[in-house]
């Protein structure tokens, strides 16, 4: 039936919004001589009511048509040569409803797809698959509006989440990946390189009592060299590996009074010279290397 054929999409969020060929492929429907309430019954089981033309192998669907599937799946909407082409309304067995354009038996064009929990799809399909702007709304409050490619947010887009977070910037394959901005709730803000969903590479953010970090990230986490900021003027330059300061160091305290120090895991072993300091960066080097 189109409802399973339909159901056959690789993203599961979007099931349903894949092909229905097998709509309208059944010759043998013009020679049937079963009528069930004004209904021709199809070789298949599926029952059409509508608009007939003469084919060169007989009657084929063409025109305004109703076909209803065993499954319980109907289609409402204009056929073209034996095919849905045109405006036309799919509800599947499920629940499941899509309506817009289709093309040659195939969802294709400006289109809604709607499934049973709520969760609904607006924008334009190519060959059954979201592709080109479109915006996602679901239950729990996120809402996307932005690019898709074949049923993936892909491309310029900005989401948004019930929770107060929102992102703004590029995506690949359904997660963040580029360059993109990300607000969350409570005030953080994260404005830089994305990969694979993560922060990663270089980046800002900025926490809402005034501090500041600008520098390298990886993973999530500060990983490179950074400079972070209070509120109140002090800085920090320097190393940080896995989130914390690692390494070699600058410490502004106030305009025009900067220490090196040495730090391991985010605390401050040491203050050094300025000797020391050219000696123990190359050890540090070195050592880091080997890691």
């Amino acid at each position: 039936s189109a409802a399973s054929a339909a159901s056959s999409s690789s993203h599961a969020a979007h099931a349903g919004k894949t092909s229905a060929s097998d709509l309208l492929s059944l010759d043998a429907a013009a020679n049937s001589e079963r009528e069930e309430d004004g209904f021709q019954v199809l070789d298949n089981g599926a029952r059409y009511k509508g608009q007939w033309v003469e084919g060169k192998a007989g009657l084929i669907r063409h025109g305004q048509g109703i076909q209803i599937y065993p499954d319980g799946g109907k289609y409402i909407g204009s056929f073209v040569q034996n095919k849905a082409e045109g405006f036309g309304v799919f509800h599947h067995a499920d629940g499941s409803v899509y309506e817009g354009q289709w093309l040659a038996g195939t969802i294709h064009g400006e289109g809604k797809f709607m499934l049973k929990d709520g969760t609904a799809h607006v924008g334009m399909f190519v060959d059954g698959k979201q592709s080109g702007p479109g915006c996602e709304t679901l239950p729990n409050g996120q809402r996307y509006v932005g690019d898709y490619l074949d049923d993936a947010r892909h491309g310029e887009g900005l989401c948004t989440w019930g929770d107060g977070r929102s992102y703004q910037g590029q995506w690949q394959n359904n997660i963040q990946h580029g360059e993109g901005a990300c607000t969350w709730g409570d005030g953080r803000t994260y404005v830089g390189t994305w990969a694979k969903g993560l922060q990663h590479g270089e980046g800002t953010s900025t926490l809402p009592d005034g501090r500041k970090y600008v520098g390298q990230y990886e993973n999530d986490q500060k990983h490179g060299y950074g400079v972070f900021t209070w509120s109140d003027g002090r800085e920090i330059a320097g190393s940080f590996r896995r989130g914390k300061l690692h390494g070699l160091g600058w410490y502004t305290s106030e305009p025009g009074a900067r220490r090196r120090g040495l730090w391991e895991n985010g605390q401050r072993l040491r203050w050094v010279t300025p000797g020391e300091a050219q000696f123990l960066g190359v050890k540090l080097y070195l050592r880091d290397a080997a890691e």
